[in-house]
Formats: C-alpha cells, sequence, structure tokens
C-alpha cells in the first residue's frame, strides 16, 4: 500500500485529495504505520480497508496480512520485594 500511494503522490493528503472516495486520511495513515487495525473484533473488514482494497484491486488478506495487522501487542510485569524472594533448599 504504501508504494502504491507514495510512488505516484507526495503525501496521503494528496492520495485522499485526488479519490474522495477514499478521503480518510487519518484511517490510512494509522494502516501505514501498523497503528491501526484493518479487522472489526468480530473479524469483518473496516470500510476503509475495504475500500482501499476496491480501489487497488487486491484481496483483503493480500493488503492486510494477518502476520502485519492481526497481531495482539501484550505485556506483563510483575514486581516483587525483593525480601518476599527466597532460595530454595534453605
Amino acid at each position: 500500500m504504501w508504494h502504491c500511494i507514495f510512488d505516484n503522490y507526495d503525501s496521503v493528503g494528496a492520495f485522499c485529495k485526488a479519490h474522495p472516495e477514499i478521503a480518510d486520511q487519518s484511517g490510512i495513515g494509522l494502516l501505514l504505520n501498523l497503528k491501526g487495525k484493518a479487522r472489526n473484533q468480530d473479524g469483518s473488514y473496516k470500510p476503509i480497508a475495504l475500500r482501499l482494497c476496491s480501489f487497488f484491486r487486491v484481496l483483503e488478506e493480500d493488503l492486510f496480512p494477518d502476520q502485519l495487522y492481526g497481531f495482539k501487542e501484550t505485556a506483563a510485569s510483575l514486581e516483587i520485594p525483593f525480601s518476599q524472594i527466597t532460595h530454595r533448599g534453605e
């Protein structure tokens, strides 16, 4: 998607101005930066994703592969006071 846009336009804004049927600059920006999700919680594709696929004439799975857009970021940490740490066998 990056090359399809930036090989022909100076910016996402210029692309959206040239194609008002897609005109969702912030949504496209989020998808390009992998910060937006192409799918809803039920697994269906969001309207902006469908419009982009239709415009570029590609399948949703090709433009928004799960390995790029389907991951979930999780982080976990645990704080334990040093005084609570015991050595086995003591």
